[in-house]
């Protein structure tokens, strides 16, 4: 595998499903190996998952949530679930849509 061959300060991968117990989870086993891989040649990991992600168990298993540095979603997660992420020493960012007011002759 090519990967192994790399290390890198900050890694940046999504997720299928991110759970305190189970930790990160893929659809795939070879995707989920591929990122475990990636995650452990890293200094840093970030994951970005939407709100739908969090709390649910894709069957491959990635990582333990511990490997995660900072979680990125689009929506606070329910208070308990924050804390058993946070537990697990994430840092997480709450991330929202910025919405750009285009002035005229601005897109053509």
């Amino acid at each position: 595998m090519f990967a192994q061959y790399f290390y890198a300060d900050v890694c940046v991968l999504g997720a299928a499903g991110v759970d305190p117990l189970v930790g990160v989870t893929e659809l795939d086993y070879e995707a989920a190996s591929l990122h475990r891989l990636m995650m452990e040649r890293s200094r840093h990991v970030l994951l970005l998952a939407d709100h739908s992600k969090l709390g649910f168990r894709a069957p491959a298993v990635v990582a333990p949530a511990q490997m995660v540095g900072t979680l990125m979603t689009d929506a606070v997660p329910s208070e308990s679930l924050l804390a058993q992420l946070r537990a697990c020493g994430m840092g997480i960012k709450i991330v929202g849509e910025k919405v750009l007011e285009l002035e005229p002759g601005m897109v053509s």
